[in-house]
C-alpha cells in the first residue's frame, strides 16, 4: 500500500467484487464482501469464475459470468495477499 489512510466518521469501511464490461467499461455484476474491510487480500480472476479472500477470513469463488457465489469456505485469516 506504500500510505496510510483514515476512516471516515460514523462509516466503516466496506469491500466490493465488481465485474466490468471490457467493451463499454460499465459494471455488470457485483459481490459485497463480508468483514470490516481491514485485510490487503485482493481478488485472482480466470473467464470461469473470480477467486477472492474476505475480510470475514474466508475463501470465496464467484462465478464470472454472473457474479454468483459459488462457495466460500472459512479460514480465518487475516488475509495479506491475493489468492
Amino acid at each position: 500500500m506504500g500510505g496510510s489512510w483514515v476512516d471516515e466518521p460514523g462509516q466503516s469501511g466496506r469491500k466490493i467484487l465488481r465485474a466490468f464490461d471490457i467493451k463499454t467499461g460499465k459494471a455488470v455484476w457485483e459481490l459485497p464482501e463480508a468483514g470490516p474491510a481491514r485485510s490487503w487480500g485482493g481478488a485472482i480472476s480466470t473467464p470461469w469464475r473470480g477467486d477472492f479472500r474476505e475480510d470475514s477470513g474466508a475463501l470465496a469463488a464467484a462465478d464470472a459470468a454472473s457474479g454468483k457465489l459459488l462457495w466460500r469456505y472459512q479460514t480465518n485469516q487475516n488475509w495479506k495477499a491475493s489468492p
